[in-house]
């Protein structure tokens, strides 16, 4: 299944409703939108829940215990969080990801995250971009 966390419950509320402008999408390919998304009539776009697993979403704070007990992982997905830590946080964020993550567990981070080098992952780079592999 697919896990949601974040610190903020409109956010998460938002997430719920699974519905994204066509813009967020532009990625996608246009079978790819057909086969997991449903267009509505104001140009947004549904989760279609038959094709997609389960998702499910949890107001949580990466820095509080809940986090670790959250379960083991094959990806983490990090967009525009890490940005806002300093250098020692994201040190700790870094070991709490690598705690959390199956081996050969792969962090996707955004653009503006910048990963301080660790002994908890290595860099990957790939065809498609970046991404850090569990060491």
């Amino acid at each position: 299944y697919i896990l949601g966390i974040d610190i903020n419950s409109s956010v998460i509320e938002k997430a719920k409703l699974g519905k994204y402008q066509g813009r967020t999408l532009q990625r996608l390919s246009e079978s790819e939108k057909r086969r997991f998304f449903l267009e509505s009539e104001d140009k947004f776009y549904t989760i279609n829940k038959n094709e997609l697993c389960t998702c499910k979403f949890e107001l949580c704070n990466v820095f509080e215990e809940k986090f670790s007990r959250l379960g083991k992982f094959d990806i983490i997905a990090s967009r525009n969080m890490i940005i806002y830590f300093d250098h020692e946080s994201k040190l700790k964020l870094m070991e709490r990801f690598h705690r959390i993550l199956n081996d050969k567990g792969r962090l996707y981070v955004g653009n503006a995250d910048l990963i301080p080098e660790t002994i908890y992952f290595k860099k990957i780079f790939s065809p498609r971009g970046v991404y850090y592999e569990k060491v």
